[in-house]
């Protein structure tokens, strides 16, 4: 928690005619840290060595085969490698202590992503971003996921088709009998250097709001829909929403005795990065994060006016509401740091002063302090 003195007030007797009392504010200091909401995953794998295989715990519920994924080359981040067998992910759960006890209907997710260097291009292959239901099953199918985002190694294009795309975006399947087509043909620049992910969804019945990347407006997230920005950049049709589908399904064991039977879910709770049985990919993921919302923007806090001088008649009441800008919001506190607040004086935690000096007071000039806190 970050505490600083911002304001003073010098405590200068002085002499003046009438029973008032004059109260000079100064500012002396800054206030101000990142406000973030409770994350549900936050994960920047700082202390993954190169080529260190990953490994469970927490949120982290499932690390695919031997070598899939592992630290980067120069650690402190994630290589996701496969290129050969069968279909393989590393999955996240959004709740935990106990695993999958919170169903997530809307919240944003973030990740860093970049083509491992030197990875040779190949049109027919990809890496997928999947979320899924709030279960401990797979996600290694599209009917298995509300939404995706496949990934692959290929150069940025400036006008992508199918054919030069390096991503591709699908709503789910709608169950085991939908088509999730995709939402259109992409392209990131992630050849040499990470490109940011942001995407956030609702399975709510009523709209929600976020704030764009691009353009820092307020707009309403539909209800049953979700949106995919890259680098700040809206990569999805629309900033109100595409609709995903209306159900995940469970993957049916055919090989079982009897057959497990396909199971629907409607709730949101993991999600993954996936490669196919018939795929390989090669890629570096970094700096995931999950939470109900994004991390709030912040700028540098300042006050409005400073000094802020504050008058205060003795047997009356002034009150002054401290006036800034930035974020985050503080919580303001008096401090005896240049001089003792007096009785008749307090502070709110919202940044509101209150000068009520009785009609006995003695003219005089005080220095006063406070501070904001975060």
């Amino acid at each position: 928690m970050n505490k600083k003195t911002i304001l003073k007030f010098n405590s200068t007797k002085s002499v003046r005619p009438f029973a008032w009392l004059a109260i000079g504010i100064l500012a002396v200091g800054a206030f101000g840290n990142s406000v973030q909401a409770q994350a549900w995953v936050d994960e920047k794998f700082n202390s993954l060595a190169a080529a260190s295989p990953l490994t469970t715990g927490g949120n982290l519920v499932f690390v695919g085969s031997t070598g899939f994924a592992t630290g980067a080359p120069g650690g402190g981040a994630l290589r996701i490698l496969k290129t050969t067998g069968s279909a393989t992910s590393v999955r996240w759960a959004l709740s935990d202590n106990p695993l999958y006890s919170t169903p997530r209907p809307s919240g944003y997710i973030t990740f860093k992503i970049q083509q491992t260097p030197g990875v040779a291009p190949l049109t027919t292959s990809y890496m997928t971003f999947r979320v899924g239901a709030n279960d401990a099953n797979n996600l290694n199918g599209q009917l298995n996921g509300w939404f995706e985002a496949r990934f692959y190694n290929m150069p940025f294009v400036a006008s992508p088709a199918t054919a030069t795309a390096n991503l591709m975006v699908y709503p789910g399947q709608n169950g085991a009998g939908g088509t999730g087509a995709k939402t259109g043909n992409y392209s990131i620049n992630n050849g040499s250097s990470p490109v940011k992910i942001e995407v956030w969804y609702n399975n709510t019945a009523a709209p929600i709001n976020y704030i764009r990347p691009d353009t820092r407006a307020t707009v309403a997230l539909a209800a049953k829909t979700f949106v995919l920005y890259a680098a700040d950049v809206l990569i999805t049709p629309s900033a109100n929403g595409t609709s995903f589908g209306t159900s995940t399904v469970n993957t049916i064991d055919a090989i079982a005795t009897p057959p497990t039977p396909a199971v629907t879910a409607n709730t949101i709770g993991k999600f993954g990065f996936v490669v196919g049985s018939s795929q390989t990919s090669d890629f570096i993921i970094d700096d995931i994060y999950a939470a109900d919302s994004a991390i709030a923007p912040t700028s540098a806090p300042t006050l409005t006016t400073n000094p802020i001088p504050v008058t205060a008649q003795a047997g009356t009441t002034v009150n002054n509401a401290i006036s800034y800008g930035g974020n985050p919001t503080p919580v303001f506190s008096t401090t005896t740091t240049g001089g003792t607040w007096p009785i008749w004086a307090t502070l709110s935690p919202s940044g509101t002063a209150t000068f009520a000096p009785p009609s006995s007071e003695t003219p005089a000039q005080y220095t006063l302090t406070f501070r904001g806190e975060k």
